[in-house]
């Protein structure tokens, strides 16, 4: 007699586990939508949205687009831009209008560092070898003998022996002069804004060696961005800004 099966119990299939759901995104707020913008900065600032309204549309150094926010009453402002992408243009921007306008505000060494050097000292040669020329031109005999070794110039054996004697030492060669004229120029020349501030003193200097060798601004302005950050050239009131979550750049101005 066969021995019966015994049947094998079946397990009930287990249900399964529900999906963690997935953390919806936060709604990201259009910039281009005033009322979007308001409610957001409202939010991050923690005021009544009612409170909050929009004085006008820029950035506070006019380049770029921005919103110029305010409460009722103007008691305080911000300015909102759309990322930190057009929030460093804008900057650079801003800088570069500053460089054209008033380079004699930035250090002296970080202009120096992005004026063309090599043109200024050309541009500046002309004038400075007219000038030494009429000025070694001018001098006496005798002085011109006694600044001639400042100029690499050795004094002959016939000039010697008459400053040794009391006499008057004869006139320079014209070969002499243009030696002495040319050592001035070069020596001027090595530190050509040392030389324009001897000139126009060192506010006045930066700006005309600015003007005559020339600036590479959009170099100096992004240099000027990176070093110090977009926020030193945009955020006047404390130099800080926020970002908020749809990606606004947004700081306080008073």
């Amino acid at each position: 007699m066969a021995k019966k099966k015994i049947p094998v119990a079946r397990r009930r299939p287990s249900a399964k586990a529900a999906a963690p759901r997935k953390p919806r995104k936060p709604r990201v707020a259009d910039f281009d939508d005033e009322d979007q913008v308001l409610g957001e900065i409202a939010r991050e600032l923690d005021i009544d949205r009612d409170e909050i309204i929009i004085k006008g549309g820029a950035s506070p150094n006019g380049y770029g687009n921005g919103y110029h926010l305010l409460t009722h009453g103007g008691g305080n402002e911000w300015f909102v831009m759309r990322n930190d992408d057009e929030f460093e243009e804008a900057a650079v921007e801003g800088v570069k209008n500053d460089l054209q306008e008033s380079p004699e505000s930035f250090e002296p060494n970080f202009i120096r560092n992005h004026i063309d050097m090599d043109r200024l000292r050309r541009d500046l040669s002309s004038d400075l070898s007219s000038s030494n020329e009429d000025y070694v031109s001018g001098l006496e005999p005798s002085r011109f003998w006694e600044e001639a070794p400042g100029h690499n110039i050795d004094i002959p054996d016939d000039v010697q022996a008459a400053l040794d004697s009391g006499e008057e030492p004869r006139e320079p060669t014209g070969g002499e002069q243009e030696e002495f004229e040319e050592d001035m120029t070069n020596e001027q020349l090595k530190d050509p804004i040392g030389y324009l501030e001897d000139i126009y003193g060192k506010e006045d200097a930066q700006k005309k060696a600015a003007e005559i060798g020339g600036i590479d601004v959009d170099a100096a302005a992004e240099e000027a961005v990176r070093l110090d950050g977009a926020a030193h050239f945009m955020c006047s009131y404390d130099g800080n800004y926020e970002t908020s979550p749809s990606g606004f750049i947004y700081w306080k101005h008073n």
